[in-house]
């Protein structure tokens, strides 16, 4: 009896894990759809969303390999709230900045290529969530809604300084923009107790 419990509970997760996936790949043509109707550029939006996925893919990589050198633990409360926040949208910025900077194309579309690389970070970031419904709906419309404002942030301030002059102040208010509102949902995501 105990052996058939235990094979329906990780059937039961396993169907989880399998609509989270599909729902995720749903919402994620949903919101491209969306953004292809508003501004129909399909070559940046491809190469903002590839970027996007590269970008979790890095941050994933160097974050765990600086707290294994560095060995630092720090609290859920410090990692969703600071150092996550500060991280991703720093990460984000210089992944929108340096193909702006480099291809006339991009920067003439800086802001759906910042818009699709926040889809394909929040794709990533949100792969194997479980497939209850608040999950979806959470994290399938909210967190990629943050996601989408935070690079629409970077977007705009890359823009503003690659298209007049280099300025300090604009790279540190948006970048610091976008962190505040990234910092500011998670924390209001933990104080909900979905963290």
């Amino acid at each position: 009896m105990r052996q058939y419990t235990s094979y329906c509970l990780g059937a039961y997760e396993y169907n989880r894990f399998i609509i989270g996936i599909i729902a995720n790949i749903a919402l994620l043509a949903c919101w491209l759809w969306l953004v292809y109707l508003i501004k129909r550029k399909s070559a940046v939006m491809i190469q903002g969303f590839l970027t996007g996925i590269f970008c979790v893919w890095l941050l994933t990589v160097l974050v765990r390999m600086s707290l294994i050198v560095i060995g630092i633990t720090l609290t859920e409360q410090t990692s969703k709230i600071i150092v996550a926040p500060l991280l991703e949208e720093t990460l984000k910025f210089l992944f929108i900045l340096l193909p702006a900077w480099k291809s006339p194309g991009v920067l003439k579309e800086v802001k759906i290529f910042g818009i699709t690389l926040g889809l394909g970070f929040a794709f990533m970031e949100n792969f194997g969530a479980s497939g209850d419904v608040w999950n979806i709906v959470f994290r399938g419309v909210i967190t990629w809604a943050m996601h989408i404002v935070t690079t629409l942030i970077l977007a705009h301030g890359a823009e503003r300084v690659l298209k007049s002059s280099w300025s300090m102040v604009r790279v540190i208010f948006s970048l610091m923009a976008s962190v505040a509102v990234h910092g500011a949902f998670n924390y209001v995501v933990l104080c909900l107790g979905y963290g």
